[in-house]
């Protein structure tokens, strides 16, 4: 897509009645209302460029999208992954919170990758109030994690992730967080 291209995508388009996007094998049920310039710059690149080359979504990105892309969508630690095909509920890919989990990539990035919440909780505060969106994220992150490895009988597991979760929680102040 060249500069101009994108340029002219309009800032939303109004969808008066139900619509179908299909690309390869994902077919997306697009209820009517509004899509916006993200979403309308998603849908182009799914059309050109998937899946020769892989998207990634933020976890609760996709706006109006959401709902019609969730089956495609493969949840990865801190982000989506677009797969070409609607992902089942089994043990290695459960459906956990509205996400379809990959359990081990996101277990793996969890203990091995995400250094921050043991940084956190050594810190013991979170005192940029504007950036809370992090330690949340992590939160969540963990949540779904433990939930997972709970549902799989992983009960000393899912205990681990969900007392550094309680740490996280503490470390930054979220209140009313579930579970915790």
């Amino acid at each position: 897509m060249t500069f101009a291209e994108a340029d002219a995508i309009p800032e939303y388009i109004q969808i008066n009645q139900p619509q179908i996007f299909k690309q390869n094998n994902i077919t997306l049920n697009i209820d009517p209302g509004y899509l916006v310039r993200d979403e309308l710059v998603l849908l182009r690149l799914i059309k050109d460029a998937f899946p020769e080359r892989p998207i990634y979504l933020s976890t609760g990105g996709g706006g109006h999208l959401s709902t019609a892309l969730q089956p495609y969508l493969l949840s990865q630690g801190f982000v989506q992954k677009l797969v070409d095909h609607p992902i089942s509920d089994t043990a290695e890919t459960p459906h956990i919170l509205g996400l379809n989990l990959d359990l081990e990539r996101t277990n793996a990035l969890w203990n091995d990758v995400y250094g921050a919440p043991a940084a956190l909780i050594k810190e013991g505060d979170w005192i940029d109030r504007a950036s809370f969106g992090i330690p949340y994220t992590y939160a969540f992150t963990g949540a779904v994690l433990s939930e997972a490895l709970k549902a799989r009988g992983d009960t000393k597991g899912a205990d681990t992730v969900m007392n550094r979760v309680r740490g996280i929680v503490k470390a930054a102040r979220i209140e009313g967080f579930p579970g915790v």
